[in-house]
């Protein structure tokens, strides 16, 4: 692997601890979401806030995931 830029304030297990925090973060989003949508008293509108929730945290994953790649 190639050494991060001395201008990056992270170190390469810092980053990538940081996206494997966001990652399971996300895991734990969809998995609460399908929880949520088997539930019978769930409105739809609570149940579109949780479905929001987890692809706001997947796009995270994804800029972080590209961040750790250009830098590695």
């Amino acid at each position: 692997m190639q050494d991060f830029d001395n201008n990056c304030p992270y170190s390469e297990e810092e980053a990538a601890r940081m996206l494997r925090d966001v990652s399971e973060a996300y895991y734990f989003a969809v998995s609460a979401a399908e929880k949520f949508n088997a539930l019978t008293t769930a409105h739809k509108h609570q149940l579109e806030k949780a479905i929001d929730r987890a692809c706001d945290l997947g796009k995270l994953v994804d800029i972080l995931g590209k961040i750790v790649k250009e830098e590695i």
